[in-house]
């Protein structure tokens, strides 16, 4: 137990993927199934009572030599509570390598819904670099900017 971390009683999580591969061509799909319960019901503390989270995500990535493109698709969505939130995030991305650099672009869109409405909504753009140093060894910098909203769309963060 790390610091002020709280025991769970139950702390199951199960996860399986599936990854294809051939040619320039990698897709791939994941489940995981998160089941945490605390082992008290002490309201002062900062946590759902029951954590069971399932999370689904599909993804792939064409590279078409002098460029690569890629997508996915992601879902969280909490289980066994009176109003679930459920939430979809989108990506695309592409990156361009020349020489020892890899430069890569990136746009997310995702959306929490609660009891059929929307509970938060963002988007985010990203950019970077990486310098490859040596076979194992790579620096790297990047930058990501965007905002979340809530349902009457102030900006929250």
């Amino acid at each position: 137990k790390g610091l002020d971390e709280t025991a769970h009683a139950n702390n199951d999580i199960t996860a399986y993927n599936i990854r294809f591969r051939t040619g320039d061509l990698d897709i791939g799909a994941a489940h995981q199934s998160n089941a945490m319960t605390p082992p008290n019901a002490d309201s002062t503390k900062n946590y759902v009572l029951t954590k069971d989270i399932a999370f689904n995500t599909v993804a792939g990535a064409y590279n078409f030599g002098t460029f690569r493109v890629s997508g996915g698709w992601n879902q969280a969505k909490q289980k066994n509570v009176a109003s679930p939130i459920k939430s979809n995030t989108y990506t695309v991305g592409i990156n361009v390598p020349v020489n020892a650099f890899d430069f890569s672009l990136g746009y997310s869109s995702a959306k929490a819904k609660q009891s059929g409405g929307t509970l938060e909504k963002g988007s985010a753009f990203s950019a970077g670099v990486t310098y490859s140093l040596s076979k194992r060894t790579r620096a790297y910098a990047a930058l990501t900017n965007g905002d979340i909203k809530d349902a009457a769309g102030t900006k929250l963060r």
